[in-house]
């Protein structure tokens, strides 16, 4: 449409088009920023929220107290505890599945070859070392 001689534009020309949202997109930014802070202030300060009013210890041994009467819990519970041969969590998680097995019969193996290889009357060690190191 033309403007008009006084340089204004038509009526009909002014309309434009708009779009309504429901901001899911704005939502769901302050959903996670909302959780990510909740997560971050449980985190620092839940050993205030735990304090008994009678409580007068200084925060820092508060936490420092705090941390020690929960950390075997979560060295157990994350079987992270390693003290001791009954707790070996992570290091029996890193070895093979089958590795006493494969050690028993590479040790058979060695000692079936010297048996073989070693002649009645006997044989030198280092005979027997170089038979063993190149099985």
């Amino acid at each position: 449409l033309p403007l008009h001689s006084q340089g204004t534009e038509t009526p009909f020309s002014a309309i434009g088009s708009a779009r309504v949202g429901l901001g899911r997109d704005r939502f769901a930014d302050y959903a996670s920023e909302h959780l990510a802070r909740s997560a971050v202030e449980r985190l620092v300060k839940q050993h205030e929220t735990l304090r008994r009013t009678d409580d007068d210890r200084p925060e820092k041994q508060l936490v420092r107290d705090t941390a020690d009467d929960v950390f075997p819990g979560f060295l157990r519970q994350s079987r992270l505890h390693e003290r001791g041969e009954e707790n070996n969590h992570l290091i029996d998680a890193l070895r093979p599945a089958g590795q006493t097995a494969d050690a028993e019969a590479l040790t058979a193996q060695i000692l079936t070859r010297i048996k073989n290889e070693i002649p009645a009357k006997g044989e030198k060690v280092d005979n027997v070392r170089r038979a063993v190191v190149n099985a």
